[in-house]
This record gives C-alpha cells, sequence and structure tokens, in this order.
C-alpha cells in the first residue's frame, strides 16, 4: 500500500540523535517552536494524511521501517495540523499512551536531510 501521509526530513536538531537511540522519535514539521527544535525531527509535510494513523500500519524513515501497535486519540489531529507525532519504539508493556502519542516496535536510526517519511498501511 502507498504512503498515506508523505514528507521530507529537513534536519535533525543537535538532540534528536540521542532521543531516536533511547527510542523517542519526535517528528515536527517546520516551522518548529523554538524549545522543540533541538530534540525534533523537523520535516516538510508533501502529502496527507489522507486517513488516521491505525495500528498495523507501518512508520517509515528513510529505508526503515518500524510497526505501529497502538495510536493516541490525538495522534492524527496533531499529524494533519501541526505535522507533529511522537513515536516511542519499543515500550515496556504497561507504558501509558499518551494522546499525541504512536507506540511502534522495530528499530530506526536518526533520519539524514532529504530522507523520506511517512506512514502507509500494512502490506499483506
Amino acid at each position: 500500500m502507498s504512503f498515506y501521509y508523505e514528507s521530507t526530513v529537513l534536519r535533525a536538531g543537535d538532540e534528536a540523535a540521542e532521543m531516536v537511540e533511547g527510542g523517542v522519535v519526535i517528528l515536527y514539521a517546520d516551522p518548529i517552536p523554538d524549545a522543540l527544535e533541538s530534540v525534533s525531527v523537523v520535516h516538510g509535510p508533501a502529502k496527507g494524511p489522507e486517513r488516521e494513523i491505525r495500528t498495523g500500519d507501518v512508520f517509515s524513515i528513510g529505508d526503515e521501517d518500524v510497526d505501529v501497535v497502538a495510536v493516541g486519540d490525538r495522534a492524527h489531529e496533531n499529524l494533519s495540523t501541526l505535522g507533529h507525532v511522537v513515536v516511542y519504539l519499543n515500550p515496556d508493556d504497561g507504558t501509558e499512551l499518551l494522546p499525541g502519542a504512536v507506540h511502534a516496535k522495530g528499530t530506526i536510526s536518526t533520519p539524514a536531510a532529504g530522507a523520506r517519511v511517512g506512514f502507509r498501511g500494512a502490506t499483506p
């Protein structure tokens, strides 16, 4: 299935790599509030979201994919209005799902400028 939300990484903040290594990917579309710049992967939305994020979807950065296992009830709204979502990688069982967050299983690296970032439906 094709991407229902697609964007391009513009830059990663100074502390974004540390966040990603710790299992937290903070996506925020440009323009970004100064307070979030250093910890975020800043991107320029190109498409979508054409539908809401769902459990079973795939989150991609560059050529790395992780499987979405839970979606907060405000994740779609935040992605639509701000280009903002926080993806928690491999959270422990029982970790609280924050309203604007997505939980996913897998690993990804800090993306370079120009990498594609997005959400797509699971491939059958």
